[in-house]
């Protein structure tokens, strides 16, 4: 991997998220740094070694890419793609709400992609609008599920104030999430589209969890399509065993507001998307902080391995972490394949 070129994007408790460019080729990418003091114990480093190796299985149009991963003295680095076009969260307060047509499109490929998660074994669990993000041909990635989220949430109170409005009641009365978890999330997101705002308003942890836990979801009747308010409401069922898709997801893909989707053609990204107009670069969390010091944050080929190599036997170094994407640095126990969507075929 050739030298990279940084720019601060923000920071967070454990560390910063810096846009970093790649000098041979120009290819932007967004870097996350994770402190390595989170991974003195042993049973965190594996935790964080078998979430790495989670992130290089994955392989999904709708997914952000682990491109590379590796390791300095105080930190550990994730490398994935740069989605340029913001996230969801920032189209919706850009343009307030969002038509069915855009919701539907935006719907269908995130369905795709929990789909893949859930057939690897994966629930989401933490999925807000905010770790959905656009692309530059308008389709959608994934990024930030509950398999990276030790290593990329921010502090606590930044985490209960964004995400908790969109986990499922079970979650919330600390059952273990499931699929059926994810499918509740996606009609908040679903909600949040259509209606611009979250179904939930106050501004107490307290009041909302109860609200969760206990007050059924109005959804209002003359904002939104028969077809659209009868699959949120399935959706947002406080009994996971009632809730669409609780026995596969295919029971949401056969949804009369799906009626005119070609599923074929939007995991194959053939789908128009002309009508949709995500943020552009800079906005939201690609908005950049300013250059930082180039002593800290420049990367090269020559700095990456002669650290791998200085601290090899120091306590800090999380042995079988560092990956190259455009090498054979992938170990034998990342090699397995992660299984395929049930359209990988258009039959």
């Amino acid at each position: 991997m050739a030298s990279l070129c940084c720019n601060k994007l923000g920071k967070g408790s454990l560390g910063q998220v810096i846009l970093v460019k790649q000098k041979t080729t120009g290819v932007k990418y967004a870097m996350k740094a994770i402190r390595k003091p989170l991974a003195i114990d042993d049973d965190m480093r594996d935790q964080i070694i078998d979430k790495r190796h989670l992130l290089l299985r994955l392989n999904h149009p709708f997914i952000a890419s682990l491109q590379f991963s590796f390791q300095s003295k105080a930190n550990l680095f994730f490398v994935f793609d740069y989605l340029e076009g913001g996230t969801l969260k920032s189209l919706i307060q850009k343009e307030g709400k969002l038509s069915e047509e855009r919701a539907k499109f935006i719907l269908a490929e995130l369905i795709l992609g929990l789909e893949y998660l859930h057939q690897n074994d994966v629930v989401c669990a933490d999925l807000t609008s905010q770790n959905i993000l656009f692309d530059s041909n308008k389709n959608i990635k994934l990024t930030d599920f509950s398999s990276t989220r030790l290593l990329f949430k921010q502090d606590e109170s930044d985490y209960i104030t964004s995400s908790i409005q969109y986990m499922a009641p079970e979650s919330v009365k600390d059952d273990n999430p499931t699929y059926c978890s994810d499918w509740w999330t996606l009609g908040i997101i679903f909600y949040e589209m259509i209606f611009g705002d979250l179904p939930y308003s106050s501004s107490e942890l307290s009041a909302v969890l109860k609200q969760i836990t206990n007050d059924e979801i109005v959804i209002p009747s003359s904002s939104c399509s028969d077809e659209a308010r009868d699959l949120m409401g399935k959706l947002l069922q406080k009994d996971p065993q009632e809730r669409l898709g609780n026995v596969d997801s295919s029971y949401i893909m056969g949804h009369s507001f799906f009626k005119d989707v070609n599923w074929y053609k939007v995991m194959k990204r053939q789908t128009k998307t002309d009508y949709l107009s995500p943020p552009s670069e800079g906005s939201d969390i690609y908005k950049s902080t300013g250059p930082s010091n180039p002593e800290t944050i420049l990367i090269s080929e020559e700095v990456k391995y002669s650290q791998a190599s200085k601290f090899q036997n120091l306590k800090l170094t999380v042995e079988g972490f560092s990956y190259d994407g455009d090498s054979a640095l992938a170990c034998s126990d990342c090699s397995s394949s992660p299984k395929k969507s049930s359209l990988a075929s258009e039959n």
